[in-house]
Formats: structure tokens, sequence, C-alpha cells
């Protein structure tokens, strides 16, 4: 294939849930002529194609690429814009999770009935006939429309050549049904008879089995398809910071276009309050660059003529006019949402490895249950209900409730134990990234720091005015200003309580300060620059004692320097207790920041880190992440911003603020609700010991199937020295299934260094 007729395309896709719809998707795609490269994006609900364009026309091509993906059992949905597929997947998903839980609560309803009466073997109130029959009616319905997506699941997979979880689930549920059926209607057909078995023997059922696997599988669902859900937010969340239009000067007149019609050279015109639709160099104009967004410094910087501006931020108090360097997918905010999308389809699920051992698992269950069968009905020909009992007990010992119970047991506790410790899971394949972390990256803004700029100092320059009358004056003349600096004086002054007086004459320069008259005095509240440009001189009074990478505003009154206030982003009172609980348990804390060198080291001193990149745009923050993965670390980044968002999806283990924006939160594994960030450690240490958990409830349930197995196939009749018979067979894959829970409930104690 030539570089110049290759062509990369994405199309969305329906249906897909696991890594096995990934590999079912990517061959489909990969069996059509012109196919060289197909990409799956599970979370995303996307397949990434790279074509070769010379083999038939692209409109050709999608088309037998439809097919090829609908002849594998998915659908490919027709979106009308490139925010549609995200759109699509979200609804998908969403109308998943709503339809899951309709039947989980009515597989609930009806279960819990059945559990009871199946597991009470020894009230003789519950063997008859009429408790049989109450314990078909209710399993009906759950195994026949509860279970139904499982079901279509598992035999759609061996329809097309693999088998995966639920193939292994949908085996289990309706053998145990049909053969519980069969059994209450034909008691002799399953039951087992020694020398001196009954007149009327007891039917043999397993209804209990078929309810109780279908209510924990569907929670599985449920659960998998709500962590989907959200990892489409981030790139939703992205994506509105892109306005739809934009006004471009073209033949010297303002002409309003779409977005996608911008053009590099393109002369763009910035209102107060727009968004900034392009990569550029400001050309004219004054104003406010709210760069949050993008570098999660929450300052806004002063736009000049010459300064470069990104895409995604906001201008505030003033117009812009912004020659444009780079637009659509060459902008920084689009390779931000290209970064986000390509590292989450990157990320693994622990679900992945289950599904191939299940593959293998289900054929061998299969071939014993089969062989067995066979080998017993030529041993005892004229008893054919032998060897069904022996293929009973096999396929019944091997149900796997163990299986799958495993993860999202020890999921549900380790998740529930977390939220008390104020930590939000998103899946269960965080736990398995939060293992083998070794190295924690940590943002400044938000995540060390509060995140926004606090008065921390200030000091008056004339007996007559206090303090407390300097930060009154200065309150009340920055009252309507919208500016961060404002709203930290307006909090110093609430904090202390001060009222404050009514301003009028109420002015402000963009990126200067505010001017106002208050109590029959003229106050200015600004830069130096601010008032040098209102005739006053700044006297150098502060040559010591700043405090470092402060924002310095000055107060003037009735046109003489009145005094000074300091504004820094203050440090989290828990910051140091957290960088000391990750040095503890062996971790290296590194900080990447986007705030200047100065502010980063001073904070980063004040915490107890000593490795420190600054001045870190968000592509150099997921290549930082990048970089440290291939020299071998397993990275966690912690952050809170839409900057953050790329590095959070790079990275081993993602983990957001709850204050932070909305893509940090959707890009992330793990949420911290609460503001003490020292539940880091904790996270850590909840991540390990529930895949610990995980790992173990497995390791039982295949141990159990091995030991059980041999057995079930060897022997079945009493007579025989038989020592798993059906009945058997039923208590052993139920306590195998009680044995997992308790060991997953071991969670719900564990103690942590936070709470």
């Amino acid at each position: 294939m030539s570089a110049s007729t290759s062509t990369t395309i994405e199309l969305p896709v329906s249906g897909m849930h696991c890594a096995g719809c990934a590999v079912s998707v990517e061959r489909a795609c990969l069996r059509v002529a012109g196919v060289d490269k197909a990409e799956v994006n599970v979370p995303a609900g996307m397949v990434r194609l790279t074509l070769d364009a010379s083999d038939q026309s692209q409109i050709a091509l999608r088309e037998a690429l439809t097919v090829a993906i609908e002849h594998a059992g998915f659908t490919v949905p027709k979106v009308e814009s490139t925010a549609a597929p995200v759109d699509h997947r979200d609804q998908e998903l969403l109308d998943s999770s709503a339809h899951m839980l309709t039947r989980i609560r009515v597989a609930v309803v009806a279960g819990v009935p059945v559990a009871v009466l199946g597991m009470s073997h020894g009230v003789e109130v519950f063997q008859t006939p009429w408790a049989h029959w109450t314990q078909a009616i209710l399993t009906t319905p759950i195994v026949v429309w509860c279970a139904a997506p499982i079901t279509r699941a598992g035999w759609h997979a061996l329809r097309h050549g693999r088998a995966n979880m639920h193939s292994l689930v949908s085996i289990g549920v309706w053998t145990a049904y049909i053969a519980s059926m069969a059994s209450l209607i034909w008691p002799d057909l399953l039951a087992v008879h020694g020398k001196n078995h009954d007149a009327h023997p007891m039917p043999v059922l397993f209804f209990e089995s078929a309810a109780i696997i279908t209510m924990f599988v569907l929670l599985g669902r449920i659960l998998e398809a709500r962590a989907l859900r959200h990892t489409t937010d981030a790139l939703r969340a992205l994506a509105r910071l892109q306005p739809n239009n934009a006004t471009v000067e073209r033949d010297g007149h303002a002409v309003e276009v779409e977005i996608d019609a911008l053009r590099q050279g393109d002369l763009v015109v910035i209102r107060p309050g727009e968004r900034i639709p392009v990569d550029g160099i400001v050309e004219s104009g004054t104003a406010s660059i709210d760069e949050s967004s993008v570098t999660g410094e929450p300052l806004p910087i002063d736009a000049e003529v010459g300064l470069r501006v990104k895409s995604g931020t906001l201008a505030l108090g003033g117009s812009l006019r912004v020659r444009a360097t780079a637009t659509g997918a060459g902008s920084t905010l689009a390779r931000i949402m290209s970064l986000v999308q390509e590292a989450q389809g990157s990320k693994a699920r622990i679900q992945h490895l289950v599904d191939k051992v299940a593959a293998w698992f289900t054929l061998v269950v299969l071939i014993i249950a089969v062989g067995s069968g066979i080998i017993w009905f030529l041993v005892e020909p004229t008893v054919p209900a032998i060897a069904l009992s022996v293929f009973v007990a096999v396929l019944v010992v091997a149900c796997p409730c163990a299986l799958g119970l495993a993860t999202p047991t020890a999921v549900s506790v380790g998740v529930g134990r977390a939220a008390r410790a104020g930590i939000l899971f998103r899946g269960a394949d965080v736990f398995e990234r939060a293992r083998s972390i070794n190295t924690v990256i940590i943002d400044k803004t938000g995540t060390l720091t509060l995140g926004r700029p606090d008065v921390t100092g200030m000091r008056t320059f004339t007996e007559s005015i206090s303090e407390e009358r300097l930060l009154t004056l200065a309150a009340s003349a920055e009252h309507d200003s919208e500016h961060p600096l404002a709203h930290a004086v307006m909090r110093a002054a609430t904090a202390r309580g001060l009222a404050l007086p009514r301003a009028s004459q109420f002015s402000s320069e963009a990126g200067g300060g505010v001017a106002a008259r208050v109590d029959q005095h003229d106050i200015l509240v600004g830069r130096s620059s601010f008032l040098h440009s209102r005739g006053l001189s700044i006297e150098d009074r502060l040559t010591e004692n700043i405090p470092t990478a402060a924002s310095v505003l000055w107060v003037a009154v009735d046109g003489s320097l009145a005094g000074v206030l300091f504004a820094t982003d203050t440090i989290r009172p828990d910051a140091t207790r957290a960088v000391l609980a990750l040095k503890n348990k062996g971790m290296r804390v590194i900080m990447a920041t986007g705030d200047r060198a100065d502010a980063a080291v001073a904070v980063a001193r004040a915490v107890g880190i000593t490795m420190v990149h600054a001045e870190m745009t968000p592509e150099k923050k997921h290549q930082l992440v990048r970089e440290m993965q291939r020299s071998g670390a397993r990275v966690a980044f912690a952050g809170d911003g839409i900057n953050d968002a790329p590095a959070l999806a790079q990275a081993d283990l993602a983990l957001a603020m709850g204050t932070g924006t909305d893509a940090a939160r959707d890009s992330a594994g793990v949420i911290l609700l609460r503001e003490d960030i020292s539940v880091i450690a904790d996270t850590l240490t909840i991540a390990d010991r529930t895949l610990s958990t995980i790992h173990w409830n497995l390791i039982w349930a295949f141990a159990y199937n091995a030991a059980c197995l041999p057995l079930a196939a060897g022997v079945a009749l009493p007579h025989f020295g038989i020592l798993l018979t059906p009945s058997i067979a039923g208590a052993a894959m139920a306590f195998s299934s009680v044995s997992v829970v308790l060991n997953s409930l071991r969670l719900g104690r564990m103690r942590l260094d936070g709470r």
C-alpha cells in the first residue's frame, strides 16, 4: 500500500461490550478487500480502519464493511456529524444499562424465593410438588426473559467459532433449567436409584443455580455498561469547548462561518466571552485569556500582540483579532481529544483474561460431559438415566456460578468500601492497573493546591487606613468584576465579616484592574501597569517578604497609593501528608504542572516533592507519562483539569479530583470525592486488595472445577461407590459460590490509613 493511496476512516459500531466483540469486529473488517488495518475502541464504540483507496471507492468499501460487520452480529448506525458517534454510543450504553436494570429487578423478585426453596433441602415442607413447581414457575421468566441478553451473546459467540463468559453462563443456566424441568416432569429420568430406592423418587432440581447465576451476571453487565458510558463523557466535555461557528474577516468584512470552514491564515475575530476556535497569534485587541480549560491554571493571562493562543480557551473582558496557525485536527483541542480517545481505546479489561480461559474451559467441559455420558451409556446401556445423570452432574458441577461471581462480588464490595473512604472506582480494570503502580505524577493546581487564588497577605502604606479598611475598599470596588482575583478579594472580605458599601461609577480594563467610587473615595485596584496608566507612581516598597509567585493587587485611594494585596493558590492542608503516605508505600512522586517554574518549585518544596516539571502543556504531560512508561515505570496520574485529560487517559492509573472539570473526571478510572488527597494512597491499597481477592476467587473457582470434574465424570451412582451425584454436584457448586462471596465480603472490613 502506498502512502499516497492510504486513508483512515472511523465507523461507529453498536453491540460491542467486551474484548471478544472487538476481536470479532476486527476479523470481520480485515476480511474485506482493501482494509489493511482495523483497531477497535470498545468504550467509544468505534473501529478505526486504514484503507487502500486504490482497491475500490470509499463508498463501496464502506458498504462492504457495513455488511461484514453486520454479518458478524453487530450494527453500523448512520450518524450525521463528528460528534454523533459519541452521542450514539452514549445512548446505546444508557439504554443497555436501563434494560439490564429492569431485568435484574425482575430476576431478584423472582429469584430470591427460588434460592430459598432450592437451598432448603432439610425442610420437609419444601420437598413437595407445590414447592418444586413454584421454583419452576418463578425460574422460567428469569431464564427466558431476564437472561435473554446473556443467552444471545453466548450463542452469538459460539455461532462464530469462539466462546466467552456469556457462552459458559448460557450453557450453565440453560442446562440447569432444562435438566430441572425434565426431572420435574419425569422424576425417574434423573433420579439416582440404589438397591433400596424409593418407589417415588424426588426430582433432582437446579432451578436456584439458574436464577442466582442470572442475577449476578446481569449485575456485572450493568456495571460494565455504566463504566463504558462514562468513558465517552470526557470526549463530549472536550467537544463542548469547540464552538460551532466562528467570525472571520474576509475582504474587510466580518463573516460568520462554520468551524470546519476555517483555514490556516484566516483572521478570526474573538468577541468578549467567546471561546477561541483555533490556535493562533494575537494581531490586535486586548482581553484576558482564561486558559484553565487547557492549562489548568486559574489565573487568566493578559493578551497582547504576538501572544500565542490555543483553541478551547476563553476570552474575557475584551475583543481580539487572531491569525489562525492551526485549525481542525491540527488544533490544540483536537489533539487533546485524539490523545484521550487513543489512550482510552488501548486499555485492557481484567475480564478479558477470564474470557480467554473460559473459551477453552467451555470446550473442555463440553468434551468431558459428552464423553462421560457416552462412556457410561456404553457401560450401562440398559439404564440410560445413568449416562444422563453423569452428563448433568458434569455440567452442573462445572456451572460457572463461582466464575461469574468472582469478579463482580469483589468489585462491588471493593467499590463500596472505597466509597465510604471518598473514592469512586469506575471498573474492574482499574484494580488491575493499580496493583503494579510505582510512580505517581501529581498535577499542582486543584490537586496539591485548591485551584483558586486566595488573598494570603496584605500591607498598608499609610497609618490612616487599616488592613480591614483596605480590604473593604478593595472588595467594594471589585464587587462587579468577574476576574478570579476579584473573587479572591470578595472571599477574603466575606471571611472577615466585613460590611461592603455600595460602589458607583464602576469601570474595568481587561487584564488591568478596576476603578470605582466607594464612600466618597476614588478607588483603583489592579496591576502596577494599570495604576501607572492612571498617573500613579508605584514606589519600590516591596523588595522583600513577597509570597513566591503571588499575584499583586495595588490599591489606590483618592490618587494616593494606600496598600497592596497578595493572592496565591493555596496549598491543600493535607498535601504534605498525602505525599508522605505515597513515599511510605515506595512510590516515586513527581509534580507536573502548567504553572511557572518558580510557583511550581515553591509548592513542591512545601509538600516534600523533589522532582518537578513546570510549564507543561497537555501534550507535554501526556508525553511525560509515556516516557515514564517506556522506561519501565507503572504510572498513576492525579489531576483535575481538561488539560490533564490526555495524561489521565494515558496513565496506567488515572485519578481525578472530584472538584475538577468534567473531562478530567470522565477520563479517570478513579475519582477522589474527598478533597483530602491523602486518599490516593488508600486508593492503591484498595485496588491491590481487591485485585488480590479477585485472583483468589478465580483460583478457587478453577481449582474447584479441576477437583470436582473428574469426580462427576468418573462415578455417578451410589451402588458404584459414587462420590458425586447431581444433587451433591449442585451442593458443591453452591458451596463454591458461597466461598467466593464470603471471600469478597472480607474487603468490607479493610482498614485504611485515611479512615
